[in-house]
């Protein structure tokens, strides 16, 4: 796999899978790591998963040669952060090496197999759109959900354990 793709938008998805599914502390290590496609001339893929959530968002890059990766999603972050402002070029090498590329920063990174990665499931495509006022309506309907009491246990007697 080979593609260069801008560092923004690399940068703006990874942060969104880290934030948003990628665990801290993960006792099964594939699930720290970011699985990353490239597929057609432009359509760059990233999944991140906890098994219980899947993310997959997609942006545009120029692909020199289609396939996939997986790398640790924090480290990876962390690289691209420290970049400069620049086209960002990522390739597969042997073992499951990749290197990242930009400007003069060239980094090699370890990362899986992506079949050692959990399969995620098949859905059928269909996609559900929401008018913005509908969506804003639901929103303003769900503060009665909310409690008001105190979020701490408060063990039976009374007694807190804090």
């Amino acid at each position: 796999m080979k593609f260069s793709i801008d560092k923004l938008s690399l940068m703006r998805e990874l942060a969104f899978i880290q934030l948003s599914v990628i665990e801290k502390k993960s006792l099964t290590p594939a699930l720290a790591h970011v699985r990353i496609e490239a597929a057609g001339k432009r359509v760059v893929r990233l999944t991140g998963t906890d098994l219980d959530q899947t993310l997959t968002c997609e942006t545009e890059g120029t692909v020199q040669k289609a396939g996939a990766c997986a790398l640790p999603a924090r480290k990876l972050l962390e690289i691209v952060k420290n970049l400069p402002d620049a086209p960002v070029q990522i390739e597969t090498k042997a073992n499951d090496r990749t290197e990242v590329t930009c400007e003069r920063a060239h980094f090699r990174i370890a990362g899986l197999d992506p079949k050692d990665l959990p399969e995620l499931p098949k859905f059928k495509e269909s996609a559900a759109q929401l008018p913005p006022d509908v969506v804003r309506q639901m929103i303003e309907r769900t503060p009665f959900s909310i409690t008001q009491d105190d979020p701490r246990y408060s063990p039976p007697g009374g007694k807190s354990i804090l």
